[in-house]
């Protein structure tokens, strides 16, 4: 069932609302991983 395309566009709103960051690492065979920082002070 595909979504509607706007999940990573919230994440990455909220994550830059606490000046993090969200990296992306992917693999053909293994997919992806999102990896999201946020300063502890935040």
């Amino acid at each position: 069932n595909p979504g509607q395309g706007i999940g990573l566009s919230v994440c990455h709103e909220i994550v830059s609302s606490y000046q993090g960051t969200i990296h992306v690492e992917s693999s053909q065979l293994e997919g992806a991983a999102f990896i999201i920082k946020i300063p502890k002070q935040a």
